[in-house]
């Protein structure tokens, strides 16, 4: 008796099962681009509230959330050289009606901190072990444990995506700073 790997691969075979995988795998990553996009349409336009002392966050006319949640490598993923040249570039095109929240749930606070305040965004970030950040603002987990929210004065959430990482996140955010891009109330 014959085993399915004892059948010899011809072109044909190979054919199919390179279509069978690549639609297989088009399937998995479509259902969660749909998640992904319904997530998104679900979290525009939502306030958002965090606990913050400092500075007072109504003074900007936009405020960019970087929210990670238990980062395996803290400062892997934080990329705050890339933050800093970022939010040095908008200074220079917008000035300073932009601000910059990190809020980072993770066990290791103390690498976190020491992380921000080496770029200078110590005062700009929540840092913590149980922060219900998520919950608290009624955002649903397929928004992923690390995504940028860019919220308007009012801080209602105008846009998605990281500008770091993204250019067609920092060509939106940069189109909204702008005003070519229009916010509806």
């Amino acid at each position: 008796m014959q085993g399915a790997s004892d059948i010899p691969l011809t072109m044909g075979n190979r054919i199919y099962t390179l279509v069978l995988i690549g639609t297989l795998t088009l399937a998995a990553s479509s259902c969660k681009n749909r998640r992904i996009e319904r997530a998104v349409i679900e979290t525009i336009g939502k306030e958002i509230t965090w606990e913050r002392t400092e500075p007072d966050s109504s003074a900007y006319r936009f405020t960019i959330i970087r929210y990670i949640d238990n980062p395996v490598c803290t400062s892997c993923q934080l990329h705050m050289g890339d933050w800093r040249v970022y939010r040095r570039r908008m200074q220079n095109a917008f000035g300073d009606g932009i601000d910059y929240v990190f809020v980072i749930n993770t066990t290791n606070t103390d690498e976190a901190r020491d992380i921000l305040e080496m770029y200078d965004f110590d005062d700009h970030a929540i840092v913590g072990k149980d922060i219900s950040f998520i919950e608290n603002n009624g955002l649903t987990d397929d928004l992923d444990k690390d995504f940028v929210l860019l919220l308007d004065s009012a801080r209602r959430v105008v846009s998605i995506g990281n500008p770091c990482e993204t250019p067609k996140a920092e060509e939106n955010f940069n189109r909204i700073f702008s005003g070519q891009m229009k916010i509806t109330d």
